[in-house]
């Protein structure tokens, strides 16, 4: 038989589409939560934003108190979080679901779109297995990934909620936690709603009102934000602008050979491509293009998680191309070309899968937990250069050097030996780890474990007590 028509398998009077949804959603989250409570990446920036927001809370001022490189709207968050759970792990299993939840508002816009139950259902398996988006990301509490989950429902409401009437002030209200949060995910979602509104009414005057309340909130929020805060507008925007640059055309070559999702990529972007040649999504297909263009090539250094921001956009991208291809079947392509393409999404789950099960089943560290429970009973404050520590042990930290703590855009500035003396004699607690290592001098080193008594040593650091005469006493501490 050589055609074959999945219609008659789609089973109408069932949600089987929607069971099916749950079910990927609910086994990617399983895959990644069942051993998060042994897992460590200390080097993400989620320590950054962790003592950031619990700066905030003792009532220090982004920008003017401390650096801060992005809008402050994830510290804050998980400020407050923190306050309330005093856990990183659950507001990582909290993280974890809110992005395994978005898709279902993807599929419910990918079906809305496309009207295919199984081309949906692709995109959103594809969009989850996404390497680059969520291979640790995914839980630990990185920006791109939040923004992600608020484009997305901002993409529901306009096509699934506002097929009659679009909800401008809620997508509005949405908008405003976006710039709050990280300003290319408000520019991409501003593109690509502009040109939906715009292109949706006949005049440009019908839809001057809608255009007018997307844009001001955006920029009312950010003329509020850079007023409260002086140097927010040289921190968050132009030390970005400032950053050791990258050359641009390069990374067409890691697109092109992205060792884990270039096909992903591929069919992504050549959906969104056929999409925008006269088809009713064309518009749709040609601003989530430039906003993939812009995800690439605006940042002036580039790394290659950078990408996860076109998720949504690639995943939409998949949907088109498979249910095109489904449409053509019916009357040019066969069996055999669709065989094509599901091999080809075959082919990236082979290359994205096998290292993203040994990130989420490997990945158990028992003495980087060791060394959070030795912090936990140490006197504070604590020296350390990955903020993570003091937000997992709870321990209040030494703000100094913020500038290298924080990973600022800028030149942090230099740390003479006699300064780095200095510092340890603020300290209760010193946390040598692999990046204090590489900060601090040698001989700076080699004094403090001379001189300082070492509470525990392992793989990922060395713990010293300074026991300054001001410090808490070890017993004290221990209760």
């Amino acid at each position: 038989m050589s055609r074959f028509s999945l219609q008659q398998l789609q089973l109408k009077k069932y949600p089987w589409d929607w069971i099916g949804v749950l079910l990927i959603a609910v086994i990617f989250f399983w895959l990644q939560a069942r051993f998060l409570g042994l897992s460590a990446h200390p080097d993400s920036d989620e320590g950054v934003y962790a003592e950031a927001g619990a700066l905030m809370l003792h009532g220090l001022r982004p920008y003017v108190d401390f650096p801060l490189a992005h809008m402050p709207l994830l510290p804050f968050l998980i400020g407050v979080g923190l306050r309330i759970t005093h856990s990183m792990f659950a507001l990582r299993l909290i993280f974890l679901f809110l992005n395994t939840c978005a898709a279902l508002p993807l599929y419910a816009v990918l079906k809305q779109l496309t009207r295919d139950r199984i081309a949906g259902l692709a995109g959103v398996f594809l969009y989850l297995s996404f390497h680059e988006m969520v291979h640790h990301d995914f839980r630990f509490l990185a920006i791109r990934q939040l923004a992600n989950d608020l484009f997305i429902l901002c993409l529901y409401l306009h096509f699934v909620i506002g097929k009659k009437q679009i909800p401008i002030y809620r997508i509005s209200c949405i908008i405003v936690l976006q710039t709050l949060l990280f300003l290319p995910a408000a520019l991409n979602t501003l593109i690509v709603l502009t040109t939906l509104i715009g292109t949706k009414v006949k005049k440009w005057a019908d839809a001057y009102g809608s255009l007018l309340m997307l844009g001001g909130s955006c920029g009312i929020t950010l003329l509020l934000i850079f007023l409260m805060f002086p140097h927010a507008f040289q921190e968050s925007v132009l030390q970005q602008f400032a950053r050791v640059s990258s050359e641009r055309i390069s990374r067409i070559g890691w697109i092109v050979g992205a060792p884990h999702d270039r096909m992903f990529i591929y069919l992504g972007i050549l959906g969104l491509m056929i999409g925008s040649i006269g088809s009713r999504v064309r518009w749709l297909s040609l601003s989530l293009l430039a906003t993939i263009c812009l995800t690439i090539f605006l940042p002036t250094s580039y790394y290659p998680h950078y990408i996860s921001l076109a998720g949504p956009a690639l995943a939409i991208g998949v949907c088109i191309l498979i249910a095109s291809c489904r449409q053509w079947q019916q009357h040019v392509l066969s069996v055999r070309t669709l065989s094509v393409i599901a091999t080809l999404l075959l082919f990236h789950l082979y290359h994205s899968l096998p290292s993203l099960l040994r990130e989420w089943n490997l990945n158990r560290q028992p003495q980087y937990h060791e060394i959070i429970e030795a912090l936990r009973v140490s006197p504070a404050p604590l020296l350390t250069l990955e903020p993570i520590y003091a937000a997992e042990s709870g321990l209040p930290i030494l703000l100094d050097p913020i500038d290298t703590m924080f990973r600022v855009p800028w030149q942090p500035r230099i740390f003479t030996e006699a300064a780095q003396e200095k510092l340890s004699e603020k300290a209760c607690t010193i946390f040598l780890d692999s990046k204090a290592q590489r900060f601090f001098s040698i001989n700076t080193q080699k004094h403090w474990l001379s001189t300082y008594r070492i509470k525990r040593k392992n793989m990922w650091g060395t713990i010293l007590w300074t026991e300054h005469p001001w410090c808490p006493h070890q017993t004290a501490v221990a209760m």
